[in-house]
């Protein structure tokens, strides 16, 4: 089981396998949210949507799983 954390400033949505994990979605300052996916080893497709409306520009998402601290997902693994 891994844990999402996506924060924005203004709108922003996690899907994963075509599941919406995390909806930050809407005008709004520097706000995060988690949410959580048991994931089998192998490929997932990840989408992150966002929007700028007004003023900062904050933006990252981060995973967590059991015995490991919350960081940015490692260029490992991500693929495109």
């Amino acid at each position: 089981i891994y844990t999402f954390y996506l924060n924005s400033d203004d709108g922003s949505t996690l899907s994963i396998d075509n599941h919406l994990i995390i909806d930050n979605d809407g005008y709004h300052y520097g706000n995060e949210k988690a949410g959580q996916m048991a994931l089998a080893k192998g490929f997932h497709f990840i989408q992150l949507a966002y929007f700028q409306g007004k003023f900062g520009t904050e933006l990252d998402v981060k995973i967590k799983s059991k015995g490991t601290e919350k960081k940015e997902i490692p260029k490992e693994m991500l693929w495109h």
